[in-house]
């Protein structure tokens, strides 16, 4: 007999839903690949960027950093002397002059990380000031004559004096102000940039005194150290040769019929070396003494005979010692 089975009306309203979708474990979902967003470019009208969003045939002067619109002079809200609002979103704006520096600087610190430093920087990095021939020579010229000022000390006088310590301060403001603006420049980007320092505001404090005391500060910082450690070195090392060399005066001293045996008895042998001369100079003495004696009898006696006999000596007189 057939069972029959009683659905009631909850039960077939759940029959009726859908079945859930299995859920798939975080490690197991697909993962899409990565997109790669690229800055949008500015539009401006008609999407050129070089052209105001606003006006027609009118050059892009301000760029929006959020919305990248293009903007002309005239577009932007202005506050203070170079602040630009962007009309649509708020944000600031840029100028087209700083993007192309910005994009520049870029650029050339990507090509500089990626091919690295070469013969042809180095050949760059020489060639360099010749591109600028009228900077480099009148620059030369200005450093030539204060470099000789210099030397001015010589005639005397205290106006001499004062003479040289300015040229020393005025050379001083070329060789480090080209150095510092060249620095400057390179580590902006700016490759093609002028060496020479622009002198349009000078000022003998921020040109002339302020660099002066920054200069020695660099070289004291920068050959400071080498010339510590190059002093420490030294000492070290001639320490080191001192000890060796008593070291091997030590041993050699140790070795009969050497110059340096037995130093600690010196004064010992010197005395045995004088009393040794004293008792030979004693025998010598002795000697003559001993020598004299033996010639000294004979003369005595042909004396006493001339005298006692002189009829036998008539024209001779009486001998001597020097005679005899």
């Amino acid at each position: 007999m057939p069972l029959v089975k009683t659905v009631t009306e909850q039960e077939a309203a759940v029959s009726t839903e859908p079945a859930v979708p299995p859920v798939h474990s975080a490690t197991n979902l697909p993962v899409a690949p990565a997109v790669q967003s690229e800055a949008p470019a500015p539009r401006g009208r008609g999407g050129s960027p070089d052209e105001c969003v606003n006006h027609s045939g009118v050059p892009t002067a301000w760029v929006c950093s959020a919305c990248d619109t293009s903007f002309c002079k005239a577009c932007p809200k202005s506050y203070g002397g170079n602040v630009r609002i962007c009309p649509e979103c708020g944000a600031m704006c840029r100028s087209v002059k700083e993007i192309v520096e910005s994009n520049k600087k870029t650029a050339i610190a990507s090509r500089a990380s990626g091919e690295g430093f070469g013969i042809s920087d180095l050949a760059a990095a020489f060639a360099h000031p010749f591109k600028f021939k009228a900077s480099l020579f009148f620059g030369g010229l200005m450093f030539m004559f204060f470099t000789i000022g210099q030397s001015a000390t010589g005639i005397g006088g205290i106006f001499m004096i004062g003479a040289a310590i300015v040229c020393v301060m005025l050379a001083n403001m070329l060789k480090f102000g080209a150095l510092a603006n060249t620095v400057t420049n390179f580590t902006q980007g700016n490759l093609e940039a002028d060496f020479m320092p622009s002198f349009e505001d000078f000022s003998v404090w921020d040109d002339v005194v302020h660099p002066f005391f920054l200069s020695i500060g660099v070289y004291i910082s920068s050959f400071g150290p080498f010339f510590v450690v190059a002093t420490i070195g030294a000492y070290l090392v001639l320490s080191g040769v001192s000890a060796q060399t008593e070291k091997f005066k030590e041993q050699v001293s140790k070795i009969p019929g050497t110059e340096l045996y037995a130093p600690d008895r010196t004064m010992e042998q010197s005395q045995k070396v004088k009393d040794l001369l004293a008792k030979v100079k004693q025998n010598n003495d002795r000697l003559l003494e001993q020598k004299e004696g033996q010639t000294a009898t004979p003369n005595r006696a042909i004396r006493q005979h001339w005298h006692r006999c002189p009829a036998t000596h008539p024209k001779t007189k009486p001998p001597t010692l020097k005679n005899l």
